[in-house]
């Protein structure tokens, strides 16, 4: 749960770079937070950071599917089997009940002994 909620943050966080490099790329490459990251990947040129930024939103909108399809799958799968042992537990108690004996005293009460 705590995964799938880091995933979806980051998956979010991700929208505002890819949108500011959607509108204004020159802005985003004149940042001075980015530079070390420009850097380091090689990029000279602003029209350069789209298609890092494409990647990288993608891949994190992706893993955070696949997080949320994980934590839906366990969440079900753990229902199922609660639901499974609830059940077998009550058939358990309805098996091992002694049907016979409300039966006699029943008879025994309409007899009038």
């Amino acid at each position: 749960m705590i995964a799938a909620s880091f995933a979806e943050i980051i998956s979010i966080g991700a929208v505002l770079p890819f949108l500011a490099v959607l509108t204004a790329p020159e802005r985003i490459f004149e940042l001075p937070a980015a530079q070390q990251v420009i850097r380091a990947s090689g990029i000279t040129m602003a029209s350069q950071l789209l298609l890092p930024l494409t990647v990288v939103f993608g891949l994190a909108a992706l893993i955070s599917g696949g997080v949320r399809l994980f934590l839906l799958w366990a969440s079900t799968r753990l229902s199922y089997a609660t639901g499974a042992d609830l059940s077998i537990s009550v058939y358990r108690r309805t098996d091992d009940f002694d049907y016979c004996a409300p039966a006699y005293h029943a008879e025994k009460l309409h007899s009038g002994c």
